[in-house]
């Protein structure tokens, strides 16, 4: 959630990538361990030096260039950020409109466009990996647009839309929309009002279905539950997956595996939290609410939450929530194997372009 005063605090610090190579370290996955303070770049290629578009000034880059992105703080507000995959060659995207709070990108699944936040006009802009100039969905300019989720065959978007009341932290109800690009239609998919509120939608890998993280909160924004849900792209209520004391959050449905993979991190954000023992451990349910299984097992203290299936569906990137250390890691989706992927920094999440097939 990005409206609570807890979560607002989540931005994604500045990386350091290593992919595509032999990882460098690896964690247990007995129990939490502070990661390595370097990742070691082992026999890797380094990609050629990119330069702005000299049109336009933004970057440009190949259509079967591996990337990652990310946002980042900077003096200015929050940007998005690409890079090659050992670290080089970071470019800001969306540097040709007003500065601002720039965050939750995704990429469109052809890996040639990302969708992001602009909080300076609180909605949606997409940004181009040919370096043309940023555009604007015309849709969201009077929508409070929140969490965008690029559709597999990337012809929509599904985001959130907030609605607040005067005097109350957190929305007094929320909705997942969907905004079709070639007619800017947008679709009511779901509505739910408070005390439980919808977001952080992601798609199935047919298109027909959304994924939801559902929050139940009381009236100061803290958690009083939280759990994972389908709800059809054609509208109806949520069929929920998991229970609300299971504090399920930020779910995210592999395409290649046809797999939810969500975190428990949820419990954290509690009025009164259970304490720095508990741990935040990755699941895997399938969508018809069958085959539950537990993938890690940290260990008391162990800390992943926001997790994110690699494109391939050979890993899953999440977030380590650390007080010393934090980063990112790469998790092995059947054996729950942790390895060090971003090291030595709070707050991670890459995003990594998906493959391309170029024409």
């Amino acid at each position: 959630m990005r409206y609570t005063n807890q979560r607002g605090r989540a931005f994604v610090l500045i990386l350091a990538i290593v992919a595509g190579c032999s990882p460098a370290a690896s964690t247990s996955n007995t129990g939490p361990t502070s990661p390595p303070e370097t990742t070691a770049v082992s026999e890797c290629t380094t990609p050629p030096a990119r330069t702005p578009d000299p049109t336009t000034g933004l970057p440009a880059f190949g259509q079967d260039e591996p990337l990652v992105m990310f946002a980042l703080r900077t003096d200015l507000g929050g940007g998005i950020f690409v890079m090659h995959l050992d670290g080089t060659n970071r470019l800001q995207l969306a540097t040709d409109v007003l500065p601002g709070v720039h965050k939750a990108p995704d990429w469109s699944p052809d890996g040639q466009h990302v969708v992001f936040v602009d909080e300076q006009v609180s909605g949606l802009r997409i940004a181009h990996l040919d370096g043309s100039p940023t555009d604007v969905v015309e849709a969201c300019r009077n929508l409070a647009c929140d969490d965008p989720a690029w559709s597999p065959d990337g012809t929509r978007i599904a985001f959130t839309v907030n609605e607040s009341k005067e005097g109350i932290e957190a929305p007094s109800a929320s909705s997942i929309m969907v905004l079709t690009l070639a007619t800017g239609e947008v679709q009511p998919v779901v509505r739910l009002e408070r005390p439980i509120l919808a977001q952080a939608a992601r798609w199935s890998p047919d298109g027909s279905q959304l994924v939801i993280q559902v929050d139940q909160m009381d009236d100061e924004a803290f958690e009083t539950g939280a759990a994972i849900a389908v709800v059809p792209l054609a509208g109806g209520e949520p069929r929920y997956l998991t229970a609300f004391d299971v504090f399920a959050g930020s779910p995210d449905w592999g395409w290649t595996r046809d797999e939810i993979v969500y975190a428990v991190d949820l419990a954290g954000f509690q009025r009164t939290p259970p304490g720095d023992d508990i741990a935040w451990e990755l699941f895997a349910v399938k969508p018809d609410g069958t085959g539950l299984r537990q993938i890690t097992t940290l260990g008391a203290g162990g800390r992943l939450h926001a997790p994110r299936w690699a494109p391939s569906g050979a890993s899953i990137i999440a977030k380590q929530y650390d007080h010393n250390a934090g980063g990112g890691r790469l998790v092995e989706p059947v054996t729950g194997d942790v390895t060090a992927f971003l090291t030595g920094l709070e707050e991670a999440r890459p995003l990594m372009r998906p493959a391309v097939t170029a024409p």
